[in-house]
């Protein structure tokens, strides 16, 4: 997690307002990964072992952080969902980590209703005095996938390299190849003297090359024949 720090993008809504649909759809169609944090919330509280309070909440915040690092270690941009109560000091406690970015998810009070089966407590997120990054309306009927990549394409999709970057990227590239095609050279012009000295080489006992014979030969044949022109002579 050295260098830039993960983005934490986390939907801020009441209960009912769509937020753990819209997180998980969001996983569909963007490079993010949709982590549910209430699952983790229910067995700390489900399981207390004697802490009360503060003390369980706060151990139910370190658990939900410790598999949020865990997730950071494969995923740049992580997505949770918050009804906004205690999120201040989360905040403060996310950003020692992440880049958080808060998604402020609304929708009408029937609508909460009708989906969650309880009343709406939007008062807590709606009370949040925060530099939201966006503001996500989810009435009936849900957005479509096409919809929900369409309004927070702006803020998830990933970043095109500068031109710079890219160029410097071309160019070590170009120098990665150049250096890769000199030792190729290098490589061949090295061995084929080799090769071509040890073609021309004679071998323990082969025969010497036939233009050689018949330099040695010719004399020997042309000595015979002048003894027996002075023979016959």
């Amino acid at each position: 997690m050295s260098g830039v720090r993960p983005r934490l993008v986390i939907l801020v809504g009441p209960k009912g307002s769509g937020k753990t649909t819209v997180g998980s759809r969001l996983a569909e169609v963007f490079p993010v990964c949709f982590f549910a944090v209430e699952p983790v919330l229910q067995e700390n509280i489900a399981h207390p072992d004697g802490l009360t309070g503060e003390a369980l909440a706060t151990r139910g915040f370190q658990r939900v952080l410790t598999k949020l690092v865990d997730q950071a270690k494969l995923n740049s941009v992580i997505v949770i969902e918050s009804n906004g109560k205690g999120l201040p000091t989360e905040l403060d406690r996310y950003s020692r980590v992440f880049q958080v970015i808060p998604v402020r998810v609304r929708a009408p009070p029937s609508v909460c209703l009708a989906r969650s089966g309880q009343k709406a407590d939007a008062s807590s997120s709606a009370e949040l005095n925060l530099d939201w990054a966006m503001t996500f309306d989810n009435p009936d009927p849900m957005p479509t996938r096409a919809q929900l990549q369409e309004a927070f394409a702006p803020l998830l999709s990933a970043k095109k390299p500068s031109s710079s970057s890219s160029s410097s990227s071309s160019s070590s590239s170009a120098t990665s190849e150049s250096k890769t095609h000199s030792t190729l050279t290098l490589s061949t012009e090295s061995t084929a003297p080799i090769a071509v000295i040890r073609t021309h080489e004679p071998t323990t006992g082969s025969r010497e090359p036939r233009s050689c014979l018949k330099q040695k030969t010719e004399p020997r044949r042309s000595l015979l024949m002048d003894r027996k022109r002075m023979i016959y002579l």
